[in-house]
């Protein structure tokens, strides 16, 4: 990223570490980005993209943006089905978790703290 810009397609992005889930992407990391959280995860019918969490810890708003395939949110127990180019955005108390509904779904997580300087977690 010497020139100050990167391009990447999505398929192409590989987990930060070898021990991370099947089909997570690490694109703040790939990317070399440091304002704000950005990945993704490829996962085929029946998994799940992202376990239900919260984002209490981090007081963290959430953008889901579907690229591929149709999902299924649980936001606080509520199921929603999205289509490809769904936005779904998520505020901090709220436990959501996303399922695939088909195969090579792949979905992108954007997310940033509330009225503070973004910080890349420990585990990322």
């Amino acid at each position: 990223m010497d020139e100050g810009w990167k391009v990447e397609h999505i398929d192409n992005v590989p987990p930060m570490k070898d021990t991370f889930q099947k089909g997570w992407k690490s694109v703040r990391w790939h990317m070399g980005i440091e304002a704000f959280g950005v990945n993704a995860a490829t996962k085929d019918k029946g998994e799940w993209l992202t376990p239900v969490h919260d984002e209490l810890k981090d007081n963290q708003d959430e953008l889901f943006v579907v690229l591929k395939g149709t999902v299924e949110f649980s936001l606080d127990g509520k199921k929603v089905k999205a289509p490809e180019g769904t936005l779904v955005s998520v505020k901090s108390a709220i436990k959501r978790g996303v399922l695939a509904l088909e195969d090579n779904t792949t979905i992108l997580i954007i997310g940033a703290p509330i009225g503070k300087l973004y910080s890349p977690p420990d585990w990322a």
